[in-house]
């Protein structure tokens, strides 16, 4: 496991071993935040992508999305449409998504 440095609440370094979870969470995590334009971001969290709007004095969730077509659709509504292509590279659903559903599948039928 490598080894993670968070910040405290105080600002201190608090060192631990990294548990898998963090670990996956680091490496998918790189490269965000993406900037969309002028006081919008998209930030990434352990379930879905966040879009966000700057309000002084933090960052506001507006939309939480777990793929990227909803993302888009957001951006779309929110932002603009010329600002969805920002996210494009991103892949269909979010990485950390457990179990794809499928077309057609209804859950808990039995």
């Amino acid at each position: 496991m490598d080894d993670v440095v968070h910040s405290g609440t105080n600002g201190q370094r608090l060192n631990h071993a990294a548990t898998d979870t963090e670990t996956r969470l680091l490496t998918t995590s790189i490269g965000f935040p993406i900037a969309i334009c002028d006081g919008w971001q998209v930030s990434y969290d352990r379930l879905q992508w966040v879009l966000q709007r700057w309000r002084a004095p933090r960052w506001r969730d507006r939309a939480f999305c777990r793929t990227r077509a909803g993302l888009e659709l957001s951006i779309r509504e929110l932002v603009g449409q010329q600002h969805q292509a920002a996210v494009a590279h991103l892949p269909d659903w979010h990485p950390d998504v457990d179990g794809v559903p499928e077309r057609g599948v209804r859950h808990g039928a039995v």
